[in-house]
């Protein structure tokens, strides 16, 4: 994957809502690094190509949540064989999803009924296919979340 001089953005005391904003700003650069490996995952449908990519960010990084003093975007080419948050993983999915034509979302949720603060992010396909690869999830599944915030990246 190319890389830029940006691995990973880090922030202290920062908004939700300026991490969405910084997140959703990255898909461009997601896409940049990754348009060599994205045609790897073209299959003969939108669903079997979202499976491929969900598979890899399973099979090739570990989920591990960002503390609560700093939230971390990982770019592409520093997430793949180590590890990273929802955020990171959905931004590679984003990246390769651009790069092969299909639209990405990121589909924010809260599963707590008073606050609708999101505490987790994934991506989703104008298709319907969900690609949600934190830890007890499965293929094209997303948990029953009380409120979201679908954008299109």
């Amino acid at each position: 994957m190319r890389a830029n001089n940006v691995d990973t953005l880090i922030k202290s005391n920062i908004s939700n809502r300026d991490i969405r904003t910084l997140l959703e700003r990255a898909v461009k650069y997601a896409a940049y690094q990754t348009s060599d490996i994205a045609p790897m995952f073209k299959r003969g449908n939108e669903t079997a190509t979202c499976q491929a990519i969900y598979n890899f960010i399973r099979s090739n990084v570990k989920y591990v949540p960002d503390g609560f003093s700093y939230q971390a975007i990982k770019a592409p080419p520093r997430l793949v064989g180590s590890f990273g948050d929802c955020k990171s993983m959905s931004l590679l999915a984003a990246g390769i999803l651009k790069n092969l034509g299909i639209q990405p979302y990121f589909r924010y949720v809260s599963y707590n009924n008073a606050d609708k603060t999101p505490t987790h992010v994934y991506v989703v396909t104008k298709g319907g296919c969900i690609i949600d690869a934190v830890d007890g999830t499965t293929f094209n599944t997303e948990l029953p979340y009380s409120h979201q915030i679908t954008k299109a990246v």
